[in-house]
């Protein structure tokens, strides 16, 4: 979800680019400067997803975001379409940065019964032979990938009511407050265990 998120700047880096030349841009800092940001742009989504939407590679997007849309307020008078494109493209670049930031890395999904007792643990989603393929551990011990074909997702739609549809907001808000402090409390026991050096 983070890559996909970071993947929607690339239509404004693509803008940024065919900016001038579209609008009849004569000036060479338009051309040349909208070609820079918008591929800067593109090669910093491109490295988002090569290193899996890691948190520094966001940050560097982001920050590369910002670059651009100063770019585009500090442009001469003359490039209009430019400074525009530079702008929208850093401001949304930096916006799907800040996004994607917000969300969860990559973790494993716990499917619980009423007690709290682990049922499965779901490693990752990914698609194989056409089906939305879940390697999972069953009850604890038993390892075993979970297939939903796309026959199954189609109906899983009928199955989401709209009691699901209006606690959903409300329960992914509960659920990342209790992610982050999961999460600081794991960083707090490393800090903990790990040797202090003199």
């Amino acid at each position: 979800m983070r890559e996909m998120l970071a993947a929607l700047t690339i239509p404004f880096g693509v803008l940024v680019i065919v900016a001038p030349w579209v609008n009849g841009d004569p000036s060479m800092t338009g051309r040349l400067g909208g070609s820079v940001a918008g591929a800067a742009l593109i090669l910093a989504v491109g490295l988002v997803i090569w290193e899996h939407a890691r948190a520094w590679s966001l940050w560097l997007l982001a920050v590369t975001g910002a670059a651009a849309a100063v770019f585009g307020a500090a442009a001469v008078p003359g490039s209009a379409a430019v400074r525009v494109a530079a702008i929208l493209a850093g401001l949304a670049a930096a916006g799907f940065a800040a996004a994607a930031l917000a969300l969860p890395a990559p973790a494993r999904i716990r499917a619980v019964n009423k007690g709290g007792s682990p049922l499965a643990e779901i490693k990752s989603l990914k698609v194989r032979n056409g089906m939305i393929a879940a390697p999972s551990v069953l009850l604890g011990s038993m390892p075993e990938t979970v297939y939903v074909p796309p026959a199954e997702l189609w109906k899983m739609l009928g199955a989401v009511g709209p009691d699901v549809i209006w606690a959903l907001p409300g329960m992914l808000l509960r659920g990342r407050k209790a992610y982050l402090a999961e999460a600081g409390k794991e960083q707090a026991t490393q800090a903990l265990h790990t040797p202090r050096t003199a």
